[in-house]
């Protein structure tokens, strides 16, 4: 993805949002720190999957979304406590999600401080990431919270799949508890 594409989302604004869902008829939904209910059919009927996505980065580089840790902590305070799925841009400072693999940076921990204090205070059921592209790809749950990076590409940008036996991340989740049945 071109950074122009990067900062045009930045700064979308609503008429252009409203362009872009109808151009995608409604398939593709964009998450700027804000809530999204998925409904669902289970046992009991209509149930709801409570989505929360956020861009927001620390200042690591020169990138959209990154912004100061007072405007984090606003930023993050929006997540509903009883989210079941947050998906953030960012990594948080969790079990290595944070952490460079590979390239120049290998080694650093670069993941988020203030999005950690997020996820430990509203204990999503899952928590999503991809920033830090070779960070811990594992599916763990941590705390109650089952979590993973799932940056599709590696630090180079080259598909990260391809170069290691990780694979795309997949579970099944029971529809009426939104608990983990299986994982591949």
């Amino acid at each position: 993805m071109e950074a122009t594409t990067i900062f045009f989302l930045e700064r979308i604004t609503k008429s252009e949002l409203a362009e872009f869902y109808k151009k995608t008829h409604n398939r593709i939904v964009v998450l700027k720190n804000e809530e999204y209910n998925w409904e669902y059919l289970d046992s009991n009927g209509i149930n709801t999957l409570k989505i929360f996505g956020t861009p927001y980065c620390k200042i690591f580089g020169n990138w959209a979304f990154m912004i100061s840790n007072e405007k984090l902590k606003e930023k993050f305070s929006k997540i509903p406590e009883n989210c079941d799925i947050l998906l953030s841009h960012d990594a948080p400072d969790i079990n290595d999600l944070g952490m460079i693999a590979s390239g120049f940076q290998s080694g650093i921990n670069a993941g988020n401080p203030v999005l950690a204090d997020a996820v430990k205070e509203k204990k999503p059921k899952y928590a999503f990431c991809g920033h830090i592209h070779s960070g811990n790809h594992l599916f763990e749950q941590v705390d109650g919270i089952w979590m993973a990076n799932t940056s599709f590409v590696s630090e180079s940008y080259s598909p990260w799949y391809d170069n290691t036996d990780i694979g795309f991340l997949k579970f099944e989740l029971n529809p009426d508890t939104k608990e983990v049945v299986s994982e591949e």
